[in-house]
């Protein structure tokens, strides 16, 4: 299971967030397309947010049929 807040935080995010909190290090997340994310997010802002809301709502479709 995933928390749903989290599902939009880079690795890179979650890095700086550990060393603030002074966590020990993170796992890292094995992410195909992350190189593609992060190319898309430098040009259009919010693209990571938009395809996580998107995906969700796709669920909720494929759920109800």
């Amino acid at each position: 299971k995933q928390i749903k807040l989290l599902d939009t935080l880079t690795d890179k995010e979650a890095e700086l967030f550990a060393k603030a909190k002074q966590i020990e290090e993170l796992p890292k997340k094995v992410r195909k397309y992350e190189v593609l994310l992060q190319q898309l997010e430098q040009k259009h802002k919010e693209t990571r947010y938009s395809l996580c809301k998107s995906i969700e709502e796709l669920k909720k479709i494929l759920n109800k049929n």
